[in-house]
């Protein structure tokens, strides 16, 4: 990147000078961004591109935040790179906790703590074989995969040639 040997990110200071300091202390980011619109940089210490929020924690702690938390703006303004804190997915959410939140995180803990994986849903539902022979095989209950086939369990995983409109009845 040019501007600094090398290229990348370094020092606290270079992460700076791609920032724009507010009057409230912020210090908004103004470089390269994901296509979701996240800030992000090569960071050579670790030799890859990182998001600037974990070059920011890398940079003060010596360390990449743990992988359970993220390190986000607590100041409203997203791509502060000042104000930040480490927190957890849940707490993150229950701040701005919908009814769409509140199902995907379930949805996520569910899918976390499951037998099956997306890999074995798109097996069973593609399968000609019997239900039992399924539920012995991955190791569940002939109602889970029964519940797989017609679409009202894994949800997230569409049906292939269904409408997504029709998706659990």
């Amino acid at each position: 990147m040019p501007g600094y040997p090398g290229g990348g990110i370094r020092t606290f200071e270079q992460l700076a000078d791609r920032c724009i300091r507010t009057d409230n202390g912020c210090l908004i980011w103004r470089g390269a961004k994901n296509n979701c619109g996240t800030p992000q940089a090569w960071y050579p210490t670790l030799g890859r591109v990182l998001t600037v929020s974990s070059i920011a924690y890398h940079l003060m702690h010596g360390k990449r935040p743990p992988s359970n938390l993220r390190y986000v703006a607590i100041c409203g303004e997203p791509n502060c790179m000042v104000h930040r804190k480490l927190k957890t997915v849940s707490e993150i959410l229950t701040g701005t906790r919908t009814a769409v939140h509140t199902a995907k995180l379930n949805r996520i803990n569910r899918e976390m703590r499951a037998k099956l994986t997306q890999e074995a849903v798109i097996e069973i539902r593609a399968s000609e074989e019997k239900g039992r022979a399924l539920a012995k095989k991955y190791g569940v209950s002939e109602t889970t995969i029964s519940r797989v086939r017609l679409g009202t369990g894994w949800k997230s995983i569409a049906i292939p040639g269904s409408s997504i409109f029709n998706l659990g009845g």
